[in-house]
């Protein structure tokens, strides 16, 4: 557990080795670049306004930037300070996968975390249904980030939702209006897909995407199962209903929004999460102070047209553009 944690917090600065408890070599702040971006989706979020802030919250630092139509938002100029960081996007309307609608998300937001950042480098951060529920399970307001808990938190929200090695803190592929098909065989594109699978499962069951968020974000606070609020909605039985209806969204809306030439090497990858989170003890119980070790996907060839989707350790340096080879293709 300890080596993934480590693994997903270099993937997540963009390839930069992370001393996660420590602090910089410096009392003060080194110059960080100003290539500090954001994806929002749940599917693309555009037009909302996302805005940083240091945790502890300081009155006198509140960046923000808007998404534009592909759901990304560029922080300018140079964000200064090294974190950590609390995300939190509204606003806007966002591209619903499954029904090919805009969907307005005023007054509704969705929020992320990002640890303490060592070393200048671009920094690129996933703002989703998911990280929401990370935060959700973190706590609010948050007044530290201690990197353990959340990678902790990272992780079981990744076993709760079929895909236990995701990196959930680095961006998915872009999924909207313009470009409705998933490209990217890679960690973007298996992102992408969980979240086409969320906006399936809520119109199978009468919901919107971010109405169905908000209900496992309900269940997060209160250390429920996620599902546990949804049963008696369109048929849902029980949490564990809701993870096998989940995953089968996930499965049924793969075969319509994957390009052609990658749908059998990704539905391959679906496969081999899938099976790997349904292992793991307590799937859908996301407590941060005691996790479970994470599962290993078994069962089920390793693709080897695309790159695994567990994160690797850094070889040192800053990252290129996005966050470990995550972005839009």
């Amino acid at each position: 557990m300890q080596f993934r944690k480590l693994a997903l917090a270099a993937a997540a600065m963009g390839g930069v080795a992370i001393v996660v408890a420590g602090c910089s070599s410096s009392n003060e702040p080194s110059p960080f670049e100003n290539t500090v971006s954001v994806t929002a989706a749940l599917g693309a979020l555009a037009g909302a306004t996302c805005v940083l802030d240091l945790i502890p919250a300081s009155a006198g630092f509140k960046p923000s930037a808007v998404t534009g139509p592909d759901g990304v938002a560029r922080f300018s100029p140079a964000i200064l300070e090294a974190g950590p960081f609390q995300l939190t996007c509204s606003g806007g309307e966002y591209y619903d996968e499954a029904t090919g609608a805009t969907v307005s998300f005023q007054n509704k937001q969705l929020r992320a975390v990002v640890i303490r950042r060592e070393t200048a480098g671009p920094l690129s951060v996933a703002v989703t249904t998911a990280t929401d529920l990370v935060v959700a399970a973190l706590g609010e307001p948050l007044t530290e980030a201690d990197a353990d808990l959340i990678f902790d938190a990272v992780t079981e929200v990744a076993i709760a939702l079929g895909f236990p090695n995701l990196n959930l803190m680095l961006p998915p592929q872009v999924v909207n209006a313009g470009n409705p098909v998933i490209t990217n065989g890679a960690a973007p594109g298996l992102y992408a897909v969980l979240l086409a699978g969320l906006a399936q499962l809520a119109k199978d069951i009468g919901l919107t995407p971010d109405e169905l968020g908000a209900k496992l974000r309900e269940d997060v606070v209160a250390g429920q199962p996620v599902g546990t609020s949804l049963i008696g909605t369109g048929g849902i039985t029980s949490a564990a209903d809701f993870l096998d209806k989940l995953d089968a969204a996930v499965n049924a809306i793969a075969a319509e929004i994957l390009s052609p030439s990658i749908q059998a090497n990704v539905i391959a990858q679906i496969a081999q999460q899938q099976g790997a989170a349904s292992q793991a003890p307590g799937r859908g119980i996301i407590t941060p102070m005691n996790p479970d070790p994470t599962p290993t996907p078994t069962g089920t060839p390793t693709p080897t047209a695309t790159p695994t989707v567990t994160p690797t350790p850094p070889t040192g340096g800053s990252g290129g553009s996005g966050v470990g080879g995550g972005g839009t293709p």
